[in-house]
């Protein structure tokens, strides 16, 4: 029985990650928009910084920078949508888009989109028709298409935009994809694929040189006269169509977005699926990339500074996907009916109830303290065959106001239970004696001092906080607890907890080593901020070795664990004093209360 519950609370946990993702997906509203060029003054300052990452790359690499860029939010809500810049490769009449990732991704602070403009014989039985969207290059048996090299795409393997050929080169690393993107235009040397290096007449088509080392060369020659102002303003112009096109465009021509009002689209079910399935491969192979061969594009003056910028970007994606409260109460009422189906399996239904009530009134009190406390973004969640959990955000928080809100949750159930049962008034033998029961042996058990129970935050925030090591230790000594409470009475919940616990422990050990680092360069003395914090841990050589994601998601806690070493001395032994005073207090209190009231009787 003991697999059974295993297999039952692993597939319950693992089985709802798509099920979110998908609906998350499939219930972002997608907006239409041009990608247009503006001044680098229109340019948040964040913004910049990531970019210049990619100015060093294109000047590298001999690109022309054109013009900055922007495009309006893709799904609404974000808190900014495209900033990017233009270049052109001349040599191979390559246009480039460098811009931000505006959603934060695992790998790429960056990204990159290659379009070359071609000429493709129409006689060929396998050309595209022309898009109605471009204008054509020239009249005859000739017509443009481009071809495209992006990076990490979830709709490569999608139905492609008329006139595109799309290529995903799939690295972490732009260099690669450049000399991807240029191995596909060599390739390319037949007669009915030639690269268009003019809108002119025919004549002027290029055709790959094989004697010259990847370089494009016209077959007459361009007089300098050809190259005026208005030849590459429509050039431009062009290039930011065939971008757009790439981006988001392409995806309502080809049908792939269906429209749900005018210029708002959205992402069918199915291919929401089939964009996770391909998001997770292309993500796996980008990673274990990444993780082989370390390799950074560009090298800059400053990168703690680049990398606080992508910190703050991830925070903002972060805050702009806060739910509504219609979402949050539908999602709790869906997790309480799995829940519900969950224990109705292996309890009573009056024994249900209860334990619902005892859970709400423990996650309320949790919710209570970060309202009380500023918390943004506060939500509960029950989890099937493990129990509830209250969640919220804020950025700040001291060691006080979070011991707070830590007791808020089972101190109120626990008192209430201890002067339900020292009154009398609820009998051996009713619901409200089970009641109390039940709500003083769950929260007495969450008081204790293991990790992840509220005792075992309280205890580690109050004498673990400056001390890495003893951190790991009091996890180690959870792990064993709840090993035992396995192994001696069959406490499936135990069990897994053991095992979330040894799962987190790679992370543990390397949180424990940037702690102490931090430590040991005074950050929790002097108050530092992130920007701060983020120099300090560039100075350990395995920092800048992990991938953007997982340094954004250690920062969290890095910052969360910095602040509150902060607190003093008194402080920390006013929390731990607190905490064992109410596990101690309410039974000692109510039995002296019982016994002074039996003496006054007799």
């Amino acid at each position: 029985m003991d697999w059974i519950y295993i297999a039952a609370v692993l597939t319950t946990l693992l089985g709802s990650v798509p099920v979110i993702i998908i609906y998350k997906m499939s219930s972002m509203r997608l907006l239409k928009g041009d990608i247009t060029a503006i001044s680098k003054d229109d340019i948040p300052p964040e913004q910049c910084a990531v970019l210049s990452q990619g100015y060093e790359f294109a000047k590298k690499y001999g690109f022309e920078f054109q013009a900055y860029v922007t495009r309006p939010p893709v799904i609404h809500g974000q808190p900014w949508g495209m900033y990017g810049a233009l270049y052109l490769h001349r040599e191979t009449n390559t246009s480039v888009l460098i811009y931000v990732e505006p959603m934060k991704h695992p790998v790429f602070e960056w990204r990159m989109s290659l379009v070359t403009p071609c000429m493709v014989d129409v006689a060929d039985e396998n050309a595209h028709a022309l898009s109605s969207v471009h204008t054509p290059i020239s009249k005859g048996k000739f017509h443009p298409c481009y071809k495209v090299t992006l990076n990490g795409s979830e709709f490569n393997k999608t139905a492609p935009p008329k006139d595109y050929d799309l290529h995903d080169a799939v690295t972490p690393f732009p260099e690669e994809q450049w000399e991807f993107h240029k191995k596909l235009l060599k390739s390319e040397k037949n007669e009915n694929l030639k690269s268009c290096v003019n809108n002119g007449d025919e004549k002027k088509y290029s055709s790959y040189d094989d004697e010259k080392n990847s370089t494009y060369v016209e077959k007459n020659s361009i007089h300098e006269a050809d190259h005026d102002n208005r030849f590459y303003d429509m050039k431009q112009d062009e290039a930011l169509k065939a971008h757009e096109s790439v981006f988001f465009q392409g995806l309502v021509e080809t049908g792939i977005l269906k429209q749900s009002s005018e210029g708002v689209y959205h992402l069918p079910a199915k291919l929401c699926l089939h964009i996770w399935n391909r998001n997770r491969v292309i993500q796996g192979t980008l990673l274990s990339r990444k993780a082989k061969e370390v390799k950074p594009s560009v090298q800059v003056s400053d990168p703690s500074e680049s990398q606080y910028v992508s910190y703050q970007t991830y925070k903002k994606i972060q805050q702009s996907n806060s739910r509504t409260w219609l979402s949050k109460t539908i999602i709790l009422l869906v997790t309480v009916l799995f829940f519900s189906f969950a224990f109705g399996l292996s309890f009573s239904w009056d024994f249900l109830w209860m334990l619902l009530l005892v859970l709400f009134i423990h996650e309320g009190g949790h919710l209570l303290g970060m309202w009380l406390f500023g918390y943004k973004d506060l939500k509960v969640l029950f989890i099937p065959f493990m129990g509830a959990l209250a969640t919220g955000r804020k950025d700040k928080i001291s060691a006080w106001q979070e011991a707070l809100i830590l007791l808020f949750g089972p101190a109120p159930g626990y008192i209430a239970a201890v002067a339900l049962l020292c009154s009398g008034i609820t009998g051996f033998d009713s619901w409200l004696f089970d009641l109390a029961i039940l709500s003083l042996t769950l929260n007495l058990i969450n008081l204790l001092p293991f990790i992840p129970m509220d005792g075992g935050r309280i205890v580690n925030l109050a004498l673990f906080n400056r001390l890495p090591g003893f951190q790991l230790i009091l996890n180690l000594v959870s792990i064993a607890a709840f090993i035992s409470a396995w192994l001696y009475w069959n406490e499936h919940v135990a069990m897994v907890l053991a095992a979330i616990l040894l799962i987190s422990l790679p992370n543990i050990l390397k949180e424990r080593i940037f702690l102490k680092h931090l430590f040991k360069h005074n950050a929790h003395k002097s108050g530092k901020g992130v920007r701060e914090l983020i120099k300090i841990l560039n100075s350990h050589k395995a920092w800048n070795k992990l991938i953007p994601q997982k340094q954004w998601q250690l920062l969290d806690s890095l910052s969360y664990r910095v602040q509150h070493a902060n607190a003093g001395f008194v402080s920390s032994i006013s929390i731990f004093i607190i905490w064992i005073s109410i596990i101690v207090l309410p039974p000692l209190f109510s039995c002296l209360l019982s016994f002074v009231v039996m003496l006054l009787i007799s």
